[in-house]
C-alpha cells in the first residue's frame, strides 16, 4: 500500500488504474484500427460443387487473382476486398436464395456470378431490386442485359460465337449440310438459334436439330440418327460432361465429320473424356494461352506461377469481372447503385480476353480466336 497524505492508494488500484488506462487506449486506438482493418466486400456466387464445378473453379481462381492484385494495389480507397463466396451449384433456384442473402448482407458492395445464363437470370431481378451490380462473367444468353440497369455481362453475347462458328463452317470450310445438337436449357437453344439462323442465312441446310437434357449420358439414339444423315459437320452447344460422352459415342459409332462447339473451349476435362475423339474439333475462343497480347500474356504468367496449369477461357473471364468489379467498386464511392453506372462508362477496357468497351444496350464487343485439339492439347487453328 502507497501512502498519498489523505489518499491510500492500493496495488487493486493501481492494477484498476492501469487496466482503466488500457482499455482507454485500446478505445482511443480502436477507430483507427477498425479503420485500417475495415474491407469491402463483393459476394460471388458460383458452383463449388456438382456437375458444373470445374467451371467454377476456374472462374473463382481468376477472380481471386485479380482481387489479390486489386488488394496489392492498394484495394478500394485503402480498404482490403473480401470475398464472400458461396455455392450455388448454378442452379437457378440455389442462386436466387444467395442472391438473397447478398443483398440483405449491407456489407456486400457488388456481386459476381453466376456460371450459367439461367441461373444468373433467375437471380438478376433481385440484385436489381437492391440496386445491386449483377457482374456475369459467363452469361452469354441475349435476354440478360435487358432484365435491368444493373446487369453487367462480361461474356460478348451467344448469338456473336453462334454466327462466328456459322460462318467459319460455311464460308471458310464450305460446309453445306450440317446437323446440330444442343443442351436443351436457355444458353443451348440460344445458342442453337444462332447458329442455325446464320448457317442458314450462309446457305447451309440444316438437318436435324437434337435438343438434349442436361446430364444426360446416352446419346447413341441421337449419333445413329445424324449418322445416317451423313453431315459434312455437326455443332453441339454443350459442356464438357455432354460433349465429351458425345464425341465418345460418336467415335464408336464411326460418325466421322467436323465438330464445331460452343459451350467447352479449352476445357481439360473434355480432353480426359473424350481422349482421342476429340482431336480436330472446332471452337472459338475469346482467350487462348498462348496469346502475345500484354495483358493476356501478363494474366497468363500470374496465373501459372499461382497454380502451376494453364489457365483457360473461364479462369480469364473470372478475372476480368474481377477487374471491372474492382474499377466500378473504386468509382462508386461505396454506393451500391453507383456501381454497375460507372462500370457501362468503362472506356477501353483491356483484360485478359482483350479490349472492349460497351454498348448502349449494355454488351460487350469482342473479337474471338479459331481453336483445335492437336495432339491431346488445345492450339491455335490456323
Amino acid at each position: 500500500m502507497i501512502s498519498t497524505g489523505r489518499h491510500m492508494i492500493t496495488r487493486r488500484h493501481i492494477m484498476s488504474a492501469i487496466s482503466g488506462g488500457v482499455f482507454v487506449i485500446a478505445a482511443s486506438l480502436s477507430p483507427q484500427m477498425a479503420t485500417a482493418q475495415e474491407t469491402v466486400k463483393f459476394g460471388v456466387s458460383l458452383p463449388i460443387t456438382g456437375d458444373m464445378a470445374e467451371y467454377g473453379s476456374f472462374i473463382r481462381n481468376g477472380i481471386e487473382l485479380a482481387i489479390e492484385q486489386a488488394n496489392a494495389d492498394g484495394g478500394v480507397d485503402g480498404k482490403k476486398i473480401e470475398l464472400v463466396v458461396e455455392d450455388s451449384r448454378s442452379d437457378p433456384r440455389e442462386a436466387v436464395l444467395v442472391a438473397e442473402r447478398f443483398v440483405a448482407n449491407d456489407e456486400i458492395l457488388l456481386e459476381i456470378g453466376d456460371f450459367t445464363s439461367s441461373a444468373s437470370m433467375a437471380a438478376a431481378p433481385v440484385y436489381e431490386a437492391a440496386g445491386m451490380a449483377q457482374i456475369a462473367p459467363t452469361a452469354s444468353h441475349p435476354d440478360y442485359s435487358g432484365l435491368g440497369n444493373n446487369m453487367v455481362r462480361v461474356m460478348a453475347m451467344q448469338q456473336a460465337e453462334s454466327q462466328f462458328l456459322a460462318r467459319w463452317a460455311a464460308q471458310d470450310m464450305g460446309k453445306a449440310k450440317i446437323a446440330t445438337i444442343y443442351v436443351n436449357n436457355d444458353w443451348g437453344v440460344q445458342a442453337n438459334a444462332a447458329f442455325v439462323e446464320e448457317a442458314k442465312a450462309q446457305g447451309v441446310e440444316v438437318l436435324t436439330e437434337e435438343g438434349i437434357t442436361p446430364g444426360e449420358k446416352d446419346f447413341a439414339a441421337v449419333v445413329t440418327k445424324i449418322k445416317n444423315m451423313e453431315p459434312d459437320a455437326v455443332f453441339i452447344a454443350a459442356q464438357y460432361a455432354e460433349m465429351g460422352a458425345i464425341l465418345g459415342q460418336s467415335r464408336r459409332a464411326r460418325l466421322q465429320t467436323q465438330f464445331f462447339n460452343s459451350g467447352a473451349p479449352q476445357s481439360p476435362e473434355l480432353l480426359e473424356l473424350a481422349g482421342s475423339a476429340a482431336e480436330g474439333i472446332a471452337a472459338a475462343a475469346l482467350y487462348f494461352a498462348d496469346n502475345t497480347d500484354p495483358v493476356s500474356r501478363a494474366f497468363t504468367e500470374a496465373y501459372v506461377a499461382k497454380h502451376d496449369v494453364k489457365p483457360n477461357l473461364f479462369a480469364a473471364l473470372g478475372y476480368d469481372a474481377g477487374l471491372i468489379a474492382v474499377t466500378g467498386a473504386r468509382a462508386a464511392g461505396g454506393e451500391r447503385s453507383a456501381v454497375a453506372p460507372a462500370i457501362f462508362k468503362l472506356s477501353g477496357f483491356q483484360g485478359a480476353t482483350g479490349g472492349f468497351d460497351y454498348t448502349v444496350s449494355r454488351d460487350p464487343v469482342k473479337a474471338y480466336a479459331r481453336t483445335t485439339v492437336r495432339d491431346g492439347a488445345w492450339v491455335m487453328f490456323d
